[in-house]
């Protein structure tokens, strides 16, 4: 445990310099939290493990909102709301014998966390996004997500659902 516990020290020490590096400052702990979260849903992807990326999304979407980054952390917000909504899978490989049977995504398994709903409806209302500003939102995202991790459902039929939640 105290191995792995240094190790994760060592990570985000060098996770640390790196973003001092790259922007020139000393990172805040939030910039670096962010990122390690951005890598690790990064490192979920890459071995189609879905559900957990979902959760590194999440976490990511409620950084950024401590932050006062709140248009952002709407869009991740509904990120997981469409990962939810298509039943995220953690698979664990990509091999087309094994995901033949064990779907990356399956409806079937979805649904909306309340603590997801409720903290995008917060954000939509901190905003004060309208009805069809926030369905432009959800829409703009669900094209940008939707057909790069091939989702099944399309974004109308996530909307139709999440704005009968959201309610």
């Amino acid at each position: 445990m105290v191995a792995n516990e240094l190790a994760n020290d060592a990570a985000l020490d060098a996770l640390f310099h790196y973003l001092q590096r790259q922007n020139g400052r000393t990172p805040t702990a939030d910039e670096v939290v962010a990122e390690h979260l951005a890598r690790d849903a990064a490192a979920h992807a890459e071995t189609w493990n879905w559900g957990l990326y979902r959760n590194s999304r999440f976490s990511l979407a409620e950084s950024f909102a401590r932050r006062g980054l709140r248009e952002d952390s709407l869009r991740l917000f509904f990120e997981v709301c469409l990962l939810d909504l298509n039943g995220a899978q953690n698979v664990g490989t990509k091999d087309p014998e094994i995901t033949r049977h064990f779907r990356p995504f399956d409806p079937k398994t979805a649904f909306l966390a309340p603590g997801v709903l409720n903290r995008a409806a917060d954000i939509i209302a901190e905003l004060k996004l309208s009805p069809d500003d926030t369905r432009r939102t959800f829409d703009s995202v669900a094209n940008a997500v939707g057909p790069v991790l091939n989702l099944p459902r399309s974004p109308s039929s996530a909307w139709r659902e999440f704005s009968k939640a959201i309610r």
